[in-house]
């Protein structure tokens, strides 16, 4: 893959990803022939640019909560922030060798996000040994290295700091087949590829060559560089060894990583040399066929018979192949319903010699392809020498866009492109008003389970993860943040999250989820604190986590599919809350959801008590007066502070004085202990009756 130099006319890039053009126009690129119109086939969809003037842009990733996104530039060693007002400032240079296919190659965020310390951020680079910029191919560079630095968010002074080699991979003889492509799994584990370095060892399938070296591997990694016990290839016995760190090897070169949705399977691209690109389903263990297979079995004659063949390794034919090369780069599965009813988790796949986009359709167990046209049943596009058309009408999806470096799925829901040659960023997404929206939420109403709702779209899944974030030195001590993906650009705006907690002890003692208590509901945004004392020396907390919407309740299943013995918590309706006061009695836990905030209070007014049943079981709406605030935890960890569980009230009317969100107490206490508070909004959630 040949990279060019765009001309540019400077970056500008509007504060929160507004846009800067709309992309379905002819211009001219200073100092080069027209460029054809970025289109795709469906008109629900509209492209546009989101950044212009980029110098040879690889890959991009979002950071932070707010949608800022950080760009990497190949031959400069760049990297440019986006959003938050930020324009395209540059907050690292690295010294890059960027001669051929070498350079600033990658780059991917830890989607473990720490509110106070910051997120990790990956780049994978040819490093220059001369400290400068340096085409010049007589230049051995130090390698390719993969550094971790943290992300610092802030305006103007965003920065990565802290630079950490995590790995430090060959370059040589190359310069072409660096592979550079960074990913996070819904493993939380760190994916990264390499090509060949045109090397002809074992790794090359060839069984007398040099012994395993990181070239021509999927790598998959822990965030500090090191082997994952639960590799394929890892042996206790050698637990440094080379082959530790590899999920997939035979691997010529990729520009596409990428995980399915439903299934967290890893796809990939691979690039053929004169005939047989490749789209991969990579499974554990994947042994690619290169150099003694490219393209299916059926069209290599000689077989397996010549791979190298390590202990755990599995052989598979590829998905799709092209017979012509148009050079497959970057993969995406599309993940929101705002890029149509029928593009939803399909496989979307960039080329280099085109421009092209195309499109895939899993079949029904989603372990591959599935088309309708004959010519395609072969699972070969015998493009011939019409290499961008031929065979191809069932699976092209957008053209006009270059060579295409990266794809990714937004925050937003939409789709973003990297478009190396055309120095571009372009998004895909709805055009409004070529179909049916009754609620304007950019989903087509036809797959809009709650169209006449703003807030959701679709139901959410079962959540991918849930992680300790952090532990945290507070105002009161040492406590736990988690965290976990929420489903804003899946199934809407209107999500809320309910974590739930037990002792793992007894989960392990007898696999069920008894003891299981609510920890925190109507959660809007992760992180959430739970400030329970440290259980003793050898037990712990076990967390779960799912968010709901008006088209779904959502689940606490980790993804595994069903059954799963945390179906039983989706159907509990009752579980006990979790907290500093578990086990009192005399009283009731009342929870309500106030503007979207949680506050869950421990109440010992028995008319109060019995006046909140009422209005759960559908009475009608009253104002809560919490007359007295104290300081200090106690049913709600989320706070700092609590009510006097016996002088409140409910009311028909209060003072707009002491209307709030139970945040605005935490930031003012001073204030709010001095006149009491009293939400308007409040809904009671939950009642707990202990008396």
């Amino acid at each position: 893959m040949t990279h060019g130099r765009p001309a540019g006319n400077g970056i500008s890039a509007p504060p929160g990803m507004a846009v800067l053009a709309i992309a379905a126009i002819a211009f001219l690129v200073p100092g080069t022939a027209p460029l054809r119109a970025q289109t795709v086939i469906d008109p629900a969809l509209r492209v546009e640019i989101v950044v212009d003037g980029l110098s040879v842009p690889t890959t991009m990733t979002f950071v932070g909560r707010l949608g800022d996104f950080l760009v990497a530039q190949k031959d400069d060693g760049r990297v440019l922030h986006f959003g938050n007002g930020a324009l395209g400032e540059t907050v690292l240079d690295l010294p890059v060798n960027f001669a051929n296919e070498r350079g600033l190659l990658g780059i991917a965020a830890d989607p473990r996000f720490d509110f106070y310390d910051g997120q990790y951020v990956y780049v994978y680079y040819t490093e220059s040994s001369t400290g400068a910029d340096s085409s010049d191919p007589a230049s051995v560079p130090l390698g390719n290295r993969i550094y971790r630095y943290t992300w610092v968010p802030g305006f103007p002074a965003a920065s990565l700091k802290d630079p950490h080699l995590i790995l430090d991979l060959p370059a040589t003889p190359g310069p072409n087949h660096d592979g550079g492509v960074l990913a996070f799994g819904p493993d939380d584990a760190l994916y990264a590829v390499i090509g060949d370095l045109n090397r002809n060892g074992k790794l090359q399938n060839n069984p007398g060559g040099a012994d395993p070296d990181d070239t021509g591997v999927i790598l998959r990694i822990g965030t500090s560089g090191q082997a994952l016990g639960d590799n394929p290839f890892f042996s206790p016995a050698d637990p440094l060894g080379a082959m530790g760190r590899y999920f997939a090897y035979g691997v010529r070169n990729s520009f596409g990583l990428t995980f399915d949705p439903v299934t967290r399977d890893l796809w990939a691209t691979e690039n053929g040399p004169d005939l047989y690109d490749e789209v991969n389903h990579v499974v554990r263990g994947f042994n690619s066929g290169w150099r003694a297979l490219m393209g299916p079995l059926a069209r290599n004659p000689q077989g397996t018979g010549g791979l190298w063949v390590a202990p755990g390794s599995t052989y598979r034919d590829p998905e799709f192949s092209w017979a012509v090369p148009v050079a497959p780069t970057a993969l995406a599965f599309a993940a929101s319903r705002k890029l149509g009813c029928g593009l939803a988790h399909a496989l979307l796949v960039g080329d280099n010699n085109c421009g092209q986009l195309y499109r895939f359709t899993p079949d029904a167990a989603r372990d591959s392809l599935a088309f309708s046209s004959p010519a395609l049943l072969d699972h070969v596009a015998d493009n011939g020498p019409a290499r961008c058309s031929n065979e191809m009408n069932e699976i092209l999806f957008g053209g006009g866009f270059g060579a295409i470096t990266d794809l990714k799925n937004g925050p937003d829901g939409l789709l973003y492109l990297v478009a190396i040659s055309q120095g571009r960023i372009y998004r895909i997404g709805p055009n409004p008003g070529a179909f049916p929206d009754a609620d304007g939420d950019s989903v087509n109403d036809a797959c809009d389970c709650a169209p006449l709702d703003r807030s959701a779209f679709a139901p959410p899944v079962e959540a991918p993860a849930i992680r300790i974030a952090w532990p945290y030195s507070g105002i009161t001590g040492v406590v736990t943040a988690l965290a976990w993906d929420v489903q804003y650009a899946t199934a809407g705006g209107g999500a809320r999250s309910t974590v739930v907690s037990g002792d793992l002890g007894a989960l392990r003692h007898d696999t069920g989820f008894a003891n299981t208590c609510t920890l925190g509901s109507n959660i809007i945004l992760p992180p959430f604190i739970d400030t329970r004392p440290e259980p003793p020396p050898g037990y712990g907390y076990y967390y779960l986590a799912r968010s709901g919407n008006a088209c779904g309740a959502g689940t606490y299943g980790d993804g595994t599919g069903s059954p799963d013995p945390r179906d039983a918590l989706d159907a509990a309706t009752n579980l006990p809350v979790c907290g500093l006061c578990t086990g009192r009695t005399g009283g009731a836990v009342i929870t309500f959801d106030i503007a979207g905030e949680s506050l869950r209070v421990w109440i010992t007014n028995g008319p109060f008590i019995d006046r909140a049943k009422q209005l759960l079981a559908g009475g009608g709406h009253q104002i809560p007066i919490f007359r007295t605030l104290v300081d200090g935890r106690d049913c709600d960890s989320q706070w700092t502070w609590r009510p006097d569980p016996l002088n409140v009230q409910w009311a028909d009317a209060a003072i707009e004085a002491c209307d709030g969100r139970p945040s605005s107490v935490e930031a003012d206490k001073a204030y709010w202990f001095s006149i009491g508070f009293c939400p308007w909004s409040a809904i009671v959630t939950a009642v707990d009756d202990r008396r």
